[in-house]
């Protein structure tokens, strides 16, 4: 399933069209989430998140599973590993995720992020997360607190 769901989110990432107008638009105070299609079963939601400039998530493992490619970037990403407990994380190393990139993670701890834009203009990511569309904001990130 991780290699199907990427490959398909990198025909998505290259295709110029895959987004209206008004799915690009960022917000002022948070990144912006256009739900673009969420399974009638439950089982997953595509979205796409308009990132402005300066603006990152929270760090964060998940829930569920989930996917995202960059569609404009670029993306700046954060990986962080978690102590024990599971409770407190530190950083490991920051990347810079170009249009096209892709990633998979199952849910839990294995993979803790934060990502964002540290560009001038939007930057977009395409995401699939194994939940029904109504859970998306809900059931998805898990935030963990940074070590200090």
């Amino acid at each position: 399933m991780p290699a199907r769901i990427r490959a398909a989110l990198e025909r998505a990432a290259a295709d110029p069209g895959l987004l209206d107008a008004s799915q690009c638009v960022p917000n002022a105070g948070c990144y912006a989430r256009h739900v673009l299609y969420g399974d009638p079963l439950g089982r997953f939601t595509i979205l796409a998140i308009v990132w402005a400039a300066g603006q990152f998530s929270r760090p964060h493992a998940h829930d569920t599973w989930c996917a995202y490619a960059v569609y404009e970037g670029p993306l700046h990403e954060t990986i962080f590993a978690a102590d024990a407990a599971g409770s407190r994380i530190e950083p490991v190393c920051a990347e810079v995720r170009q249009n096209g990139y892709s990633c998979f993670a199952r849910a839990g701890l294995d993979q803790i992020h934060s990502l964002g834009n540290s560009g001038s203009k939007p930057a977009i990511s395409i995401h699939v997360y194994g939940v029904a569309r109504e859970r998306i904001a809900t059931h998805v990130n898990r935030f963990v607190e940074v070590a200090s």
